[in-house]
């Protein structure tokens, strides 16, 4: 019997703390953009979204690669989420 919850990115029959999903949130600056991830202390700094955007492709994609699950949140300048990317391992 699975007594753990399913969702999104969850195991089901395995305890919660093995389905974490690695989130990398791509943020605007108040002159450029930022690709931030817990992993890392300082955020990297790009000239434009596109930039940081493909940078947080390129780590999801790496992040995947090894086994973990990774999710690219890209936020735009007046705070709304524009749009998530799932990496699945």
């Amino acid at each position: 019997m699975n007594l753990w919850p399913t969702a999104v990115g969850a195991l089901v029959g395995k305890p919660p703390e093995f389905a974490m999903i690695e989130v990398i949130y791509v943020e605007p600056l108040a002159d450029g953009w930022a690709v931030r991830h817990d992993s890392v202390e300082n955020p990297q700094v790009f000239s434009s979204g596109a930039k940081a955007e493909a940078a947080a492709r390129s780590l999801g994609a790496r992040l995947s690669s090894a086994g973990a699950a990774a999710e690219i949140r890209v936020v735009l300048r007046d705070g709304t989420l524009a749009g998530r990317f799932a990496c699945s391992p």
